[in-house]
């Protein structure tokens, strides 16, 4: 739902990014992993809501533990940027790095 909103999809298309980040945040604390990344992304890119990487990497984190792969790259940005939860995270998943990297090279 959150997509919607946030990429104009309704009927009249119209976007609102209020509204989008009220369903993301919605999705992420009911722990679906599309919504963490979304949530996280929000954050990274300070759009509805202050910039913070490190809360950006909370929910980047909780979505990359169930596998998102958008989440694992972002966690690489943020960590490249400075927040010390992404560094933490990565340095203690090495695969993680490895997948990125591989993936990368395709």
């Amino acid at each position: 739902m959150g997509h919607h909103f946030m990429y104009g999809k309704l009927n009249p298309p119209e976007s609102d990014l209020q509204q989008a980040a009220k369903w993301f945040e919605t999705a992420a604390h009911l722990g679906d992993k599309n919504g963490q990344r979304d949530f996280g992304s929000l954050y990274y890119h300070g759009t509805v809501v202050d910039k913070d990487l490190d809360k950006a990497a909370y929910w980047h984190i909780q979505a990359a533990e169930q596998g998102s792969i958008i989440a694992m790259q972002y966690l690489e940005r943020g960590a490249g940027e400075g927040s010390d939860l992404a560094q933490q995270w990565l340095r203690e998943n090495p695969e993680v790095v490895a997948r990125i990297e591989r993936d990368a090279k395709r």
